[in-house]
């Protein structure tokens, strides 16, 4: 699958961004073992792909980085590394994540992050397989999520409206008691 990604965007290295996968070693060699023969590949902690992007040694170096979680992505940008465009290609489900397509599923953390992500200005497109044709991610999720958050939003909306309406209204009711009511000599 990974032969079919560099055909596309051709590239001369992979690294996976995790400070998980980088600490253990198993996990590490199987990653790494599936990396096309002609594509140098590693993996590194967030930190140090920060020094690595920032150090004029990879200057010519284009690669593919490949991250185990949106937070990962969201602290390389907060620490100063520019990526204009991040594709969710797949993430599995475990306990606690919401589905939102057949491949992806997030949690609340994973969520935020990506509502960072997109504040930040970095695009994220949705692509499965690199034939795929590219899809709005951050859309796809307020499709999904925004059904509850919009009612969550509406709500509140509603309250404050009704808490200032009342306030006001209040005061107008004042007003016109105070006006109406006979003065007594």
């Amino acid at each position: 699958m990974l032969t079919k990604w560099v055909k596309l965007k051709p590239i001369n290295r992979i690294i996976v961004v995790s400070d998980a996968v980088a600490n253990d070693e198993v996990q590490k060699t199987l990653i790494l073992s599936v990396s096309p023969a002609n594509v140098k590949a590693s993996a590194v902690g967030v930190d140090r792909m920060v020094r690595a992007f920032h150090s004029p040694r990879y200057t010519d170096e284009t690669a593919m980085l490949l991250f185990e979680s949106p937070e990962d992505i969201l602290a390389l940008v907060q620490k100063g590394v520019s990526l204009t465009e991040v594709n969710v290609g797949g993430m599995r489900f475990e306990k606690d994540r919401t589905q939102i397509t057949k491949a992806v599923n997030v949690s609340k953390d994973h969520i935020e992050a990506f509502k960072q992500l997109h504040d930040l200005g970095v695009k994220l497109e949705l692509r499965q397989l690199s034939g795929d044709t590219s899809v709005d991610f951050y859309k796809e999720l307020q499709n999904h999520l925004g059904s509850k958050e919009r009612i969550s939003v509406s709500v509140i909306q509603i309250i404050l409206l009704l808490v200032v309406a009342g306030i006001t209204g209040m005061g107008s009711v004042l007003d016109e008691a105070q006006t109406q009511r006979p003065l007594v000599a």
